[in-house]
């Protein structure tokens, strides 16, 4: 009993037994029980813990605001490039956020003025981490903001050993967040930190 796509279980479901005896209630994903997602994001059911983006994502818009439950949001290498409005807002129980290189940009590996984006993580109360690799975000102006994150802990942005380019003409915003930078590289970037 639940819920099927593509002739597979997929979301919540209740298994019983011949005689009507429940045996299990959980979560199904493409035809196996799991409460993770991974794949091009056409069909994520609402009850997913963990969600893995690839590159074949042709999401318009990102706004995971509806799953609840989400503790880990991996975003893979070269991924969602069509995306201009990055939002994660209000996720309780999300603890980490990680996006893989040439992601949410139209510039691989380097940098350009082409389209305006956002990114905004906010008020996810249990978010410890974030980690963004090289050259994303790398295209164009906006605003990168972090607002009421109490348990954030560590925020790792580029490469060490190479220029990244992440958010390369956007201002940056952090409010309600304990920031920490051991190093950074935002060049023509405008930091606005307040507590």
């Amino acid at each position: 009993e639940g819920y099927w796509c593509d002739d597979n279980r997929f979301g919540i479901g209740k298994v019983y037994d011949r005689k009507k005896r429940m045996i299990s209630n959980s979560s199904w994903c493409n035809g196996r029980e799991s409460d993770e997602y991974i794949g091009d994001g056409k069909a994520v059911f609402l009850a997913v813990k963990r969600l893995t983006l690839n590159k074949l994502c042709k999401w318009k818009e990102f706004d995971i605001s509806v799953l609840e439950g989400l503790e880990f949001l991996h975003i893979g290498d070269d991924c969602c490039s069509s995306i201009k409005t990055f939002r994660v807002v209000g996720l309780e129980k999300l603890k980490k956020i990680v996006i893989g290189k040439n992601s949410f940009t139209l510039e691989i590996n380097y940098y350009g003025k082409t389209e305006s984006r956002s990114f905004e993580v906010a008020d996810c109360k249990q978010l410890v981490t974030v980690d963004i690799g090289p050259f994303c975000f790398s295209d164009g102006p906006g605003s990168f903001v972090l607002r009421n994150l109490p348990s954030l802990q560590s925020i790792n942005i580029g490469s060490y050993s190479s220029p990244s380019y992440d958010f390369y003409f956007m201002s940056f915003v952090a409010k309600g967040t304990f920031l920490f930078f051991s190093r950074y590289r935002f060049a023509q970037s405008h930091f606005d930190i307040t507590r």
